[in-house]
């Protein structure tokens, strides 16, 4: 401080980590990149399909039914035998 021309011994200031999210946090469009609607499939199944899905990068959201207001890049639809329908929301 005596470098600054002020008489004083020390300085002090405060850092609020909780604020510092703010600072970080990016508004997506979409909640996942891929919605994956299992239905009646089984878990072994939803699993795999997730599995690869993840492999590819992708951010997953996997869910029985289609809730409301959950936005993903694609939805996926999965049926009991493993069949998979994909819908393009982008």
């Amino acid at each position: 401080m005596r470098r600054f021309g002020k008489a004083q011994p020390a300085l002090g200031f405060a850092l609020y980590l909780g604020e510092l999210t703010r600072a970080f946090h990016t508004v997506s469009e979409y909640d996942a990149d891929a919605l994956l609607i299992y239905g009646d499939a089984p878990p072994v199944v939803t699993a795999r399909v997730v599995g690869l899905l993840m492999n590819d990068g992708m951010s997953v959201r996997a869910e029985r039914e289609m809730p409301a207001g959950l936005r993903g890049r694609r939805t996926y639809l999965l049926s009991g035998d493993g069949a998979m329908e994909v819908t393009c929301n982008d």
